[in-house]
């Protein structure tokens, strides 16, 4: 069981996803990991970016990745310097290999800024049009069939989710910084491309405005999983 989650920046994801490990957990014979947790925590996390970064250039998905967004870096991005062509590459797939690894080894991981996040996010940095998305997205997708991933969107209004970003008040990312008119673009924005997941490619829908019982029930009964 693969997992990947997107959701407006402090929406309520990495919350819901602690949730659902640990209700899951309580309940199956199997366990499911919070992978975020072990990326940005752990030294195994740290293991991995390693080992990735030793041996990246002999995989192929990392150069097919890069085909399909090298031709909308051609500007800088928008809102963070750091998120390059070479960033993106890295980070969806480095992620892919994550998930082909639990696969193989038929381990349990939900992610809660996974592939279907990073690609948001480079969408909105490098503004691009909603067909170019589409064909991105259909791509990489179309790559990721093999390994059998259950998608979804924790879905908030964009006013709620202003509301969430201001009260959680983090400072981390460039991202954490951004203020009125820049904060609701970019919070639109990355509304749009949401909203193409659920009414294109039919990802899941969890809602902020559920109970985090309601979205782990909704999840179990449409990702299909016991």
């Amino acid at each position: 069981m693969i997992i990947d989650i997107a959701g407006l920046p402090a929406s309520g994801k990495s919350y819901f996803a602690s949730y659902f490990c640990k209700t899951f957990n309580s309940i199956s014979r199997g366990k499911i990991i919070d992978f975020i947790q072990i990326d940005r925590t752990t030294l195994l996390g740290k293991i991995l970016h390693t080992l990735f970064n030793c041996f990246s250039f002999f995989f192929p998905f990392q150069h097919q990745t890069k085909k399909y967004l090298a031709e909308f870096t051609k500007k800088r991005p928008k809102y963070n310097k750091a998120h390059t062509l070479t960033f993106f590459t890295n980070r969806i797939s480095y992620i892919y290999y994550i998930y082909l690894i639990f696969r193989i080894f038929k381990l349990n991981i939900i992610i809660n800024e996974g592939i279907s996040q990073v690609l948001v996010t480079f969408a909105v940095e490098y503004n691009i049009d909603e067909e170019s998305f589409r064909k991105i997205v259909s791509n990489i997708l179309n790559d990721l069939e093999k390994v059998n991933v259950t998608f979804c969107v924790f879905d908030i209004s964009v006013e709620k989710d202003l509301k969430s970003f201001k009260d959680r008040n983090r400072h981390v990312t460039a991202i954490d910084e951004l203020k009125g008119k820049e904060l609701r673009s970019f919070i639109e924005s990355y509304k749009t491309f949401l909203n193409i997941y659920l009414t294109e490619f039919h990802y899941v829908k969890l809602s902020r405005d559920h109970s985090n019982k309601s979205n782990f029930s909704l999840l179990m009964e449409k990702g299909g999983i016991r």
